[in-house]
């Protein structure tokens, strides 16, 4: 399971139409100073420190309530679409989207930018009605036309994304400014971090299982959290913690632990070679 510090969170933001974006002093133009990286040495102690102090913890609170805020120069960034609405006049538009960590992120990235490219990746592997890909085409273009995105579950520095800077390289891609607030620091010491070994006992399914495990210690940073992606200047923005929405170590945990002991049981006695009975034993348990 994994360790997660801080577990709910939320961003606010404010965003200037271009109206107002001219009447900005040069002291409201700097940027808002970003939260230092914490190393990868910090992040195997904080897996065996439930409750760190001094410097670290110092460091790791800047991190949890500290947004990542870059704006693109002047004159690079995307202009606002501000689509008309009826009765209405002129709207932002905003939308939201769980990118799961990022994974697919080469599709993501065609889904934001390019309908065309999309469909190529998507390729005919599922085939889809007519009335079907027209909505997709829709929900492509309603997210495309967003001059606001709000993406939740992104990864920084995770090994399952390609250590990407999910946030940033979308941000670049669509030409819009960003901030990014950390959620949890993912530190599993096995499954995160690789600093205690896993083996199994088939020798070429753990040498799988290592080169899963492996990390790249300096280009991990385990971030995962939200992001907010904007057409117009971020000029404020803010990381607001919220209260534990729910206990992963409660029961649903314990659980959970059980299930687990009863697949390691199952994966143990397949991989040993057992008897077909055996193994059917253990799927059932499983």
């Amino acid at each position: 399971m994994k360790k997660a510090i801080g577990l709910c969170l939320a961003l606010s933001l404010l965003v200037l139409p271009a109206c107002a974006q001219e009447k900005t002093s040069q002291s409201q133009k700097k940027r808002q100073p970003n939260p230092g990286m914490l190393s990868f040495d910090d992040l195997v102690t904080l897996a065996s420190t439930p409750d760190p102090q001094g410097q670290l913890g110092a460091r790791l609170e800047t991190l949890l309530t500290t947004p990542f805020v870059h704006n693109a120069p002047d004159g690079e960034a995307a202009q606002p679409h501000r689509p008309a609405v009826e009765n209405l006049g002129a709207v932002v538009r905003v939308g939201q989207w769980n990118i799961e960590r990022g994974l697919n992120f080469e599709l993501i990235r065609a889904a934001l930018t390019d309908t065309g490219g999309f469909e190529r990746m998507r390729g005919n592997q599922v085939q889809i009605s007519a009335a079907r890909k027209e909505l997709i085409e829709s929900q492509l273009a309603t997210l495309q036309g967003a001059d606001v995105l709000v993406l939740n579950e992104v990864d920084l520095g995770m090994k399952r994304t390609e250590y990407r800077d999910v946030a940033a390289e979308l941000a670049a891609a669509l030409h819009m400014n960003y901030a990014y607030g950390v959620e949890f620091l993912e530190v599993d010491p096995v499954f995160a971090l690789g600093t205690q070994q896993l083996h199994l006992p088939d020798p070429q399914r753990d040498a799988r299982l290592q080169q899963d495990l492996h990390v790249d210690a300096d280009r991990y940073h385990g971030l995962h959290g939200t992001a907010i992606l904007s057409r117009y200047p971020i000029r404020n923005a803010r990381i607001l913690r919220l209260p534990v929405c729910y206990d992963w170590y409660g029961r649903e945990a314990k659980e959970a632990a059980k299930l687990e002991k009863g697949k390691r049981w199952a994966a143990t006695a397949c991989s040993e070679k057992e008897s077909d009975a055996r193994c059917v034993k253990a799927a059932e348990w499983r």
